[in-house]
């Protein structure tokens, strides 16, 4: 059973040959070359960062359904204290929290993975800053879908996954993991926009809500 399951290994290893040949001392994602071992790395890389993300929609998910009831009264009051407090979790979870994982998160990775994934020099951080403006973005929007008004935001988050999937696409050919990783940071940048027009053209609409986010 253990000489099947080495040859097994030996087989395995040899095709991803097929699919990842490069030289010594270059990692899988450089430039030009983005293989499934990259792609696997940067899977794993993406859901260490994102653990940043889930850590605030702890709180955000808990003041969801206190927006709601707060909003469905008109307690502007009740509205700007959550969306305060909602703001402030945000960035104290988000913002010490990247801090450190960048620091310390190329060892929990290697440590995660068994040394077995690498990343390209640069990628890390890249997803890091992506997955802490992804909680900011999304810190709000679950506020303004408490309210009912995903709709704002919904039809532009599609377009800018697809935008960003194709720019992720044609960068790869040049730049690999990292320009995939900054592809990435571009369409959360462009969410983080998006939701901060969605609050300024809907204070009229709903000012205790849009006012109390916008402050």
């Amino acid at each position: 059973k253990h000489a099947g399951s080495s040859r097994a290994a030996r087989a395995g290893a040899a095709a991803a040959g097929l699919f990842c040949h490069r030289p010594a001392g270059r990692h899988p994602g450089d430039r030009g070359e983005v293989s499934p071992q990259a792609v696997g790395a940067f899977v794993a890389a993406r859901t260490l960062a994102r653990t940043l993300v889930q850590a605030t929609g702890l709180v955000t998910h808990a003041l969801m359904p206190e927006m709601a009831a707060a909003s469905g009264r008109g307690d502007a009051v009740a509205v700007a204290a959550i969306a305060r407090l909602n703001r402030m979790a945000a960035l104290a979870l988000l913002v010490p929290g990247g801090v450190a994982l960048i620091a310390v998160g190329p060892w929990l990775f290697a440590t995660w993975t068994g040394g077995r994934l690498v990343l390209p020099p640069g990628t890390w951080p890249l997803i890091v800053v992506a997955a802490l403006l992804h909680g900011l973005w999304l810190s709000r929007a679950n506020l303004l879908l408490a309210v009912n008004r995903q709709a704002a935001y919904a039809g532009p988050f599609f377009l800018v996954a697809v935008a960003t999937v194709g720019l992720a696409a044609m960068a790869a050919r040049s730049g690999g993991l990292p320009a995939v990783a900054a592809a990435t940071v571009l369409g959360e940048v462009a969410m983080v926009v998006r939701l901060a027009g969605v609050e300024r053209r809907s204070r009229s609409a709903m000012p205790p809500l849009t006012e109390a986010l916008a402050r």
